[in-house]
């Protein structure tokens, strides 16, 4: 289904705790990264986790979702390159993605 990319199932692995890796395994052979550097990372990703996972809580799956799409939509709309194809081939859908891409009045 192709949902996780190779480099982030890498950082899975060199985050995962010592305990449940394979004996003689080292997280550095898979992420390139030195010990110093993982245990530097480390506090910063539960940090990160603990933030992502009370967000769920307050706003549910669904607003995560929807942020993320429209943070993606953002980016797909700021890309020259990918306006020109939607106004060349899909001149109707573009006018109302163009519409959706423009901030809101207050």
């Amino acid at each position: 289904m192709e949902r996780v990319s190779f480099t982030y199932a890498k950082i899975l692995v060199a985050f995962a705790p010592r305990a449940l890796l394979v004996e003689g395994f080292y997280p550095a052979m898979v992420a390139n990264l030195s010990e110093d550097q993982l245990d530097a990372m480390t506090p910063e990703l539960g940090r990160l986790s603990s933030e992502f996972l009370s967000a769920v809580e307050r706003c549910g799956t669904v607003s995560l979702e929807l942020l993320a799409a429209g943070r993606y939509f953002d980016r797909l709309m700021d890309n020259s390159k990918m306006v020109r194809c939607l106004a060349h081939n899909l001149p109707g859908q573009f006018e109302e993605f163009h519409s959706l891409s423009m901030p809101a009045p207050k």
